[in-house]
């Protein structure tokens, strides 16, 4: 070789030393090292270049030492810099995630800062990097080891934006909401907000939190934390987030099932609010809407029948559909039901609570029957319809009570003194117990009468826009449940009496879905039934039935959830539920701009009611029923929309 050209080679090698040494950091390492809290762990770190001597950092580690059992995995995302031969790390870690009170842990305004976790990692004798990334109660060693390049797609990658649920409100009609909330904006709990840009911007936001969600698929029964500091807390949201999405929607369905079938179904066989565990057992809470929860309940499993044939979904329906059958039989005013039953000696009779009589006798039943909780009943005796044997002997109490639903309903009558003979005029109401007494009784006199509604402007006006709305973050959340059981019913029983109206009908659902379909939260089931009954899952009807599944945690959470706390969280500018016109006095009233996944909530007794912009809820002793699981899943399940397997 010319001696030149060697001399000249090596003078190049000092300047060519910088840049292939800036490059030379990208790639993967296995590592390895110890927590001072957590213990001996191993996995892997990645530099990913983003050029001039700095790298995206991502350090995927798991330890040794379980955790209530589990595997943990941390993930650490931030930065690396090169500085001469070292590399400097700097991780943000966070204190606070959705939930503030686990066990004897509580979160505080202290912990609204984040943590800094700084590390230098040094060359070392065995051809890698080491050292230590210390910050505020975070101590770990890490020893790396060249593993090969980085490859496509990053070691880890958190899935969270937010998403507009609607545009910007005209300037006009947000100057005139915020002159009439102008004294709810001077409350200390919404004050500090008004200034704050998103407040005045009044555009509500979902959160889309998908992280882990292939992690946890892949490893069911690990826990996972993600740029947070691991601590009693944070191992609790592991644990929810696992349980949402480590485990399929058809697991989900049968431990929810099981649960609604055991514990918590009421010593009377309708679901119960809840349970607690007490020294002598286990102790139902009963719920004063039961007749609606177990009515949609008892439509899940009729689904589930037709999907599964499974003797025990038969059984659901034929305990239910007895049961909504003795709440109609129980209160002796024609025309009149139960909303609730309970035993006898559970509490003190009195006020909307009665001594059941004759074989009744051992139960009190709940009065005031109304417009909402009549949506179980015409649900829950579809269903049971649907799937009941020609000769069952429920079918003949079924056929009276239907009758005498729609024989007083229809007409809009009711006995002295109830009060829900005031919504009994809804064109919504009488359509779908008219539609309902036609077909099980094959009674023409009903199909005249829900004819003659269909018929009225006004119903074929309500039918046409869904009967829903969502305007700027502002709806009524309970209604939005109620709106898609009607409409389910009606989409459902105007197929089976094979009327012309089916377009309008099926208009009917759709309208609705295209009113609440961003609330994914509390709006699922417009989804499910769109997808599922319509068969249009696009627009994203079927995603958000699929995510809105995998996103329900079992069981359901009963944590402290106060968003206040979170320094990232602002209230909105407009109570919920407004027309209740006590904002000023009711602090339920205060919401917020962002609807959270659900496991990211405490759920109720039926998340579908509550409303997506919640500021928290406090904890409590109650093991939850998941007939609002239960309800999206099956209509979901009989529509294709989701395989057997998910």
């Amino acid at each position: 070789m010319d001696l030149r050209l060697l001399l000249a080679a090596a003078l190049a090698l000092p300047a060519l030393a910088a840049p292939a040494h800036a490059q030379a950091r990208a790639g993967r390492y296995d590592v390895q090292g110890s927590d001072a809290a957590l213990g001996a762990y191993a996995g892997q770190v990645e530099l990913r270049s983003t050029g001039a001597g700095a790298y995206d950092y991502v350090r995927q580690v798991t330890y040794q030492q379980p955790q209530g059992g589990r595997a943990l995995t941390t993930v650490w995302t931030g930065r690396a810099t090169e500085q001469g031969q070292d590399l400097r790390v700097v991780v943000s870690l966070k204190r606070i995630g959705w939930i503030t009170r686990a066990g004897a842990l509580a979160r505080t305004a202290a912990d609204q800062a984040p943590v800094a976790v700084l590390g230098t990692l040094r060359p070392d004798a065995g051809g890698g990097l080491s050292g230590s990334l210390t910050g505020a109660g975070v101590s770990a060693t890490d020893v790396l080891r060249p593993a090969g390049a980085v490859g496509a797609a990053p070691l880890f990658r958190a899935e969270r934006r937010l998403e507009p649920l609607h545009g910007r409100p005209p300037a006009l009609l947000k100057t005139a909401l915020f002159a009439v909330f102008a004294g709810y904006h001077g409350k200390p709990e919404v004050a500090p907000y008004t200034r704050d840009l998103r407040f005045r911007d009044a555009v509500h936001q979902q959160l889309i939190d998908r992280t882990g969600f292939e992690f946890l698929r892949a490893r069911p029964q690990e826990l996972l934390v993600v740029d947070q500091v691991v601590d009693a807390i944070s191992l609790v949201e592991a644990d929810v987030r696992r349980s949402a999405f480590g485990l399929r929607a058809h697991e989900k369905a049968a431990l929810h099932g099981q649960d609604v079938d055991g514990p918590l179904r009421d010593v009377t066989g309708l679901v119960a609010y809840g349970a607690r565990q007490t020294p002598s057992g286990v102790e139902p809470v009963d719920d004063m809407s039961t007749c609606l929860w177990s009515g949609v309940y008892l439509y899940s499993q009729a689904l589930r029948h037709q999907v599964t044939r499974e003797a025990a979904a038969l059984r659901n329906v034929e305990q239910l559909a007895e049961l909504l059958c003795d709440l109609v039989e129980i209160d002796p005013r024609p025309g009149e039901f139960a909303r609730s039953l309970r035993p006898i000696g559970r509490a003190p009779l009195g006020g909307s609570w009665h001594a059941g009589q004759g074989r009744f006798a051992h139960l009190a039943w709940h009065d005031n029957g109304n417009n909402d909780m009549v949506k179980g009943l015409v649900l829950g005796f579809l269903g049971a319809w649907d799937v009941l044997p020609p000769n069952h002997p429920l079918r003949p109490r079924i056929v009276a009570a239907v009758r005498d639903l729609a024989d007083h309903w229809m007409g809009s009558t009711a006995a002295a003194g109830v009060a829900s003979g005031t919504k009994r005029a809804s064109s919504g109401n009488k359509l779908m117990i008219g539609m309902l007494a036609h077909w099980i009784t094959g009674d023409r006199a009903y199909q005249r009468l829900w004819q003659s509604t269909i018929r009225k402007p006004l119903a074929m006006l309500e039918l046409a826009s869904g009967g829903t709305f969502s305007a700027y973050g502002i709806a009524d959340w309970s209604g939005t449940h109620l709106g898609v059981c009607s409409r389910i019913a009606l989409v459902e029983l105007g197929r089976r009496l094979r009327t012309p109206w089916q377009p309008l009908l099926d208009m009917s659902l759709e309208s609705g879905w295209r009113a609440v379909r961003r609330y994914s939260r509390c709006t699922l089931p417009w989804s499910a039934a769109r997808a599922g009954l319509l068969g249009r899952t696009g627009d994203g009807a079927g995603e958000a039935t699929l995510w809105g599944l995998r996103e329900f945690p079992y069981p359901k959470p009963q944590h402290e959830v106060n968003r206040r706390l979170d320094p990232e969280w602002v209230a909105s500018p407009y109570p919920s539920l407004p027309w209740k016109m006590d904002w000023m006095t009711n602090p339920g009233r205060l919401q917020g701009l962002v609807s959270y996944p659900t496991y990211m909530s405490q759920p109720s007794n039926y998340v579908w009611r509550s409303t997506p912009l919640d500021a928290g809820d406090p904890a409590t002793d109650l093991a939850r029923p998941a007939p609002d699981y239960l309800f999206v899943y099956w209509l979901a399940r009989k529509g294709g929309v989701i395989a057997a397997t998910e």
